[in-house]
């Protein structure tokens, strides 16, 4: 959707000045973990106007840019995160003794559009599913940008960080990871609902539909990027994915091969299988038909209590206060006793 030129719109509580004719502000691509976001980067970095990062994640990174000018090793910290820098080939002055003072946005977009730049591309921004709970604080920050928001069936959606443990993933062996999910799904939903409320830009897609038609879902991506449409977008054929993280459970996206259906093992409990089935009932009931998968045959059946809501909002409101806790304290503490921790982190890891 588009909004009309310089309208004055409303996200939260601060205006944001949208002018639908700039078209050089951010992409970001953004789902739940899990749901699809890998898939349709992969698909969309092969067109030759397109360069986006993958998971790159500055933005979880602010309390970095809390400190004064002087003090902002925002580089630095940022490749300690993540790797985000060497992952990306990334080299040359950024973090430096002048661009190190540069305020978030600078940061940010200077590297993005930097990345692009390099590789001959219009369109940069970023491939996270970290921001699903803050897609209305990036439009305040970037005007122009635009949103693809990838929608999977939340069931799916657990069993696939349910195998991502189960292959080895730290990130997904994380306590709470299910309940992050879960709820935050929802978060995901209302962050979108405003958005297209405050006239943003952003184009949402299924995943399901997406493996199922790509190309009908790649053509409606292109005319929303105002972009020719090119069939290289159809293919994991070489793709780059040089920068995707390693792990069993990104084995599917570096194949050449966008596979539909596979048969699996049963992996996610059936406590958890109730527990998502009574919370996508109760979104079909509040949003008229959300999420559109799983294809459901009935709404009929147990939604979850109030209680049961009371405590996994609990939970979940408890699991990213700790997310957010550790990203201040890697944005504050010494990298020399951050680099110490991670070494012993690791070493227990693997004895």
């Amino acid at each position: 959707m588009a909004a009309s030129c310089d309208t004055s719109v409303e996200i939260g509580v601060q205006p944001v000045v949208m002018n639908t004719g700039d078209v050089g502000g951010p992409v970001f691509i953004v789902s739940m973990w899990r749901a699809g976001s890998s898939l349709l980067y992969a698909l969309l970095n092969q067109h030759p106007q397109v360069a986006l990062t993958y998971e790159a994640d500055l933005p979880l990174l602010t309390p970095i840019f809390w400190k004064p000018a002087f003090l902002r090793d925002w580089a630095k910290r940022w490749e300690f995160w993540n790797s985000a820098l060497s992952r990306h080939g990334i080299v040359g002055d950024a973090g430096g003794e002048a661009s190190s003072r540069a305020s978030f946005r600078t940061a940010f977009e200077s590297v993005h559009r930097g990345f692009a730049v390099d590789d001959r591309a219009t369109i940069w921004g970023d491939k996270s599913p970290n921001y699903y709970d803050r897609m209305t604080w990036l439009a305040r920050q970037f005007p122009g940008a635009r949103f693809l928001v990838v929608w999977r069936d939340p069931m799916d959606t657990a069993r696939s960080m349910a195998r991502a443990a189960a292959g080895g993933s730290s990130y997904f062996k994380k306590r709470g990871m299910k309940t992050r999910a879960l709820v935050g799904y929802r978060v995901f939903q209302r962050q979108y609902r405003a958005l297209v409320e405050a006239g943003v830009p952003v184009h949402a897609l299924d995943y399901e539909d997406l493996i199922r038609d790509t190309r009908a879902c790649m053509e409606g991506v292109c005319r929303f990027l105002q972009i020719p449409f090119d069939d290289r977008v159809l293919t994991l054929e070489n793709a780059d994915r040089s920068a995707t993280y390693a792990g069993a459970h990104h084995e599917s996206l570096r194949g050449n091969r966008i596979i539909s259906t596979r048969e699996r093992v049963e992996i996610l409990e059936p406590a958890w299988q109730g527990k998502t089935a009574r919370y996508v009932r109760l979104w079909r009931r509040q949003e008229d038909g959300w999420p559109a998968y799983p294809k459901l045959g009935t709404l009929d059946g147990a939604e979850p209590t109030f209680g049961e809501r009371m405590l996994d909002q609990i939970g979940y409101g408890s699991w990213k206060f700790f997310d957010w806790f550790t990203r201040v304290v890697y944005s504050f503490a010494p990298l020399s006793v951050l680099r110490r921790y991670r070494e012993r982190k690791g070493a227990r890891a693997e004895s």
